[in-house]
Formats: C-alpha cells, sequence, structure tokens
C-alpha cells in the first residue's frame, strides 16, 4: 500500500492553509493595519500570529486591527477560514475513498494482464 499519495495530499492541505495565513498576514503588514497588541510590539510576525488565530477562527482577541480595512480583512480571513476548513473535513472522505479504489484497481492489475494466478492461490481450489 502506498502512503505517498495521502502524504501529498495532507502537505499540500498544509502548504495551502500557510500561504493563505501568510498573505493574509502580508496584506495586513503592508497596508498597515494598525495591529493593536497586548505586549504592543506590532512587526510581521505578530500580524502572522493574528493571521493565523484568525484563519483557524480561534478568535484570541490579542491582536486586532484599528482600520477599517484591517477589520474587513479579518472578518474576509475568518471567513475563508471556516470555509477551507468546512471544504477540507468535506472532501478528505472522497479523496481516501478514491485512494481505496485506486488500490484495488492496482491489486487487480495482474487479473486483467490474463496472466497466471499465483500458486498458492490455485492450490486449494485444486485440492479439493
Amino acid at each position: 500500500m502506498s502512503f505517498y499519495g495521502p502524504f501529498a495530499l495532507l502537505l499540500l492541505i498544509g502548504v495551502w492553509a500557510t500561504g493563505l495565513m501568510g498573505g493574509f498576514a502580508l496584506l495586513l503588514w503592508g497596508l498597515g493595519a494598525q495591529l493593536a497588541t497586548t505586549g504592543g510590539d506590532a512587526g510581521f510576525g505578530t500580524a502572522l500570529y493574528g493571521s493565523g488565530t484568525t484563519f483557524f477562527t480561534l478568535g484570541l482577541g490579542d491582536v486586532l486591527p484599528h482600520t477599517a480595512l484591517g477589520r474587513v480583512l479579518v472578518v474576509l480571513e475568518a471567513g475563508m477560514g471556516f470555509a477551507f476548513l468546512a471544504l477540507i473535513i468535506s472532501y478528505v472522505p472522497v479523496l481516501s475513498q478514491a485512494f481505496s479504489q485506486r488500490e484495488v484497481n492496482v491489486s487487480l492489475l495482474d487479473a486483467r494482464a490474463g496472466s497466471p494466478p499465483e500458486h498458492g492461490r490455485i492450490a486449494p481450489l485444486l485440492c479439493r
């Protein structure tokens, strides 16, 4: 059984999530959303952290935008994060079923090719 396909799928989902969080963090930081934090420092790391908590809809509230554009971006990111997680949860079983069907097809390749059956499989039939 091959684990490359499912592993690549999980890795791709992680790359997509990281890319979306990084993109929104760059938007918040680049457009000057004036992020307010409990510590006072609001660099790119803070924007990335705030983007991560917003994307996964944690809602901790320790990083808040002060501009209207920043607030709109946070709402869009929360909605996109919720939709992303919903799509992933609904799509993973479909992909799992497709991988299972592929494994069945691979195991039936010998029979479709017309190759002789294995000795261990035919012997119990001959002994009856």
